[in-house]
């Protein structure tokens, strides 16, 4: 997860599942004590540490923006037939400045929401669109026409997100085990098996199959 502030975005994340672990124990135990809470915390950390990398060492060359991702953090050497999700938002630096300010029970992760109109603080949109339009800005597809039909299928009222397929170097979509296609629902067990519930924090289109990306030996980029 590529921010300006990466300390800020992490406390953001880790305080947000803080908040859903509890309310699951609480559930179960009707109380929490102080050891609970510090379990909570402890595996809240350990969540965000395994399933999310926040770069620290950004290199920025005109349009183009490299950075690294340890070899340990994806588990092995990236094969050409990993699939790769990438989501490219705006941010807005001022939303939370402050760790008392981190209290959000739907922390945006500072992406810049979308709104009708010429608006200073978020991305204006026409006025004939939803509002519900997810905040991205580009995707990775290798066809232009893909974006605008990935992001504009979901639905509020069923609470489907649109959902990003993920692209492999090899031109491969991502399979399942059985080598055909995976379906929504196959990735939706997939991100459930890999650690819980999968977080309804950042306000974006779930990444799909793959969870992480880039090669621990060169540097990833991504030319906006």
């Amino acid at each position: 997860m590529l921010t300006p502030r990466p300390d800020i975005a992490r406390t953001m994340l880790q305080m947000h599942f803080d908040e859903q672990y509890e309310a699951e124990l609480r559930a179960e135990k009707g109380r929490t004590s102080k050891e609970d809470l510090k379990d909570v915390e402890g595996r809240s950390e350990k969540r965000v540490n395994d399933l999310y990398f926040f770069p620290t060492r950004v290199r920025v060359s005109g349009r183009q923006v490299e950075f690294q991702v340890p070899a340990e953090f994806l588990g092995g050497t990236p094969q050409d037939s990993w699939a790769y999700t990438v989501l490219v938002t705006g941010t807005d630096l001022e939303q939370t400045g402050r760790p008392g300010n981190l209290g959000s029970r739907l922390p945006t992760m500072m992406t810049m929401g979308v709104a009708r109109g010429v608006r200073w603080s978020q991305w204006g949109i026409r006025s004939d669109a939803d509002e519900a339009t997810p905040p991205v800005i580009d995707i990775l597809a290798p066809d232009p026409d893909v974006q605008p039909t990935v992001l504009a299928d979901f639905d509020v009222v069923a609470g489907r997100l649109a959902a990003v397929p993920g692209l492999a170097p090899d031109g491969n979509v991502a399979v399942a085990a059985t080598g055909k296609p995976l379906t929504m629902e196959q990735a939706a067990r997939i991100d459930s098996a890999a650690g819980g519930a999968a977080p309804a924090a950042p306000p974006v289109p779930s990444a799909a199959p793959c969870r992480r990306a880039c090669a621990p030996s060169t540097s990833c980029s991504r030319t906006a």
